[in-house]
């Protein structure tokens, strides 16, 4: 339960960003999409925030290094006096305000799983493909046209950009290799088109290995669970090291 901050409208989608919570359960989710709907929780997306820019593990990120100037913050000033940087993390919370709903609207967006997300939730639960599932959904609505990735580029945002790979999940670097190499070449010389050509190279992948897993199902829609694990495995797991 959370104030009303603001409700947009994009197509067909409703997007509810919250302000203050009242009460909350312990889900932490910054953003979510959940058909039609997309939940933006700005307090939460704050919590977030200050948790892993104070972690002190995070004090020599590659990427927070870059990211944060960008905003007039130094990661070490911030966190040593917070007081005296509200207007800079503002600011930071506003843009990865900005670019988490617009992950939330990429995954809407995307239909390549649309049909085998569930089934396989389903098959596989608390297994290793369920992991790769997951990751691969939210990989591709980093990447796809509608994105969190397609509109950093189109704003040129250098401080949501580095902090998307600060902060990437455990299976990303393996799904979006892509990415890390581009960053630096927008970081080094303000060139954004190497991230751009990246970003689509990453979603032809993506897409590939979504419509491969749809023909997989389809064609051995009758296997045993078994014998449908150790194929999926063999086929999206081993490549990666998995």
């Amino acid at each position: 339960m959370g104030e009303l901050a603001e409700v947009r409208r994009d197509g067909d989608l409703t997007i509810l960003i919250l302000g203050d919570e009242l009460a909350r359960d312990l889900d932490g989710t910054p953003a979510m999409a959940q058909g039609n709907l997309i939940y933006a929780r700005s307090q939460t997306l704050a919590f977030y925030l200050w948790e892993r820019l104070a972690d002190p593990t995070e004090c020599s990120n590659r990427f927070l290094k870059i990211a944060l100037p960008t905003l007039g913050l130094r990661l070490r000033d911030l966190v040593i006096s917070p007081q005296s940087h509200q207007e800079q993390f503002c600011l930071l919370l506003i843009s990865e305000l900005e670019a988490v709903i617009h992950h939330e609207i990429g995954e809407a967006r995307e239909e390549s799983l649309r049909t085998v997300l569930p089934r396989l939730l389903e098959l596989f639960p608390q297994s290793r493909l369920e992991l790769w599932i997951r990751s691969l959904k939210d990989a591709l609505a980093e990447v796809n046209e509608h994105g969190r990735l397609a509109y950093l580029i189109a704003e040129r945002n250098l401080a949501s950009l580095g902090l998307m790979l600060a902060f990437q999940p455990g299976l990303y670097p393996l799904l979006l290799p892509e990415l890390e190499p581009a960053f630096w070449e927008v970081a080094k010389g303000g060139d954004w088109e190497p991230l751009e050509k990246a970003r689509q190279a990453a979603l032809w992948r993506l897409r590939r290995d979504a419509a491969d897993l749809n023909r997989l199902l389809d064609l051995h829609r009758h296997r045993p669970p078994q014998e449908l694990q150790a194929i999926l495995a063999q086929r999206f797991l081993a490549p990666l090291g998995l």
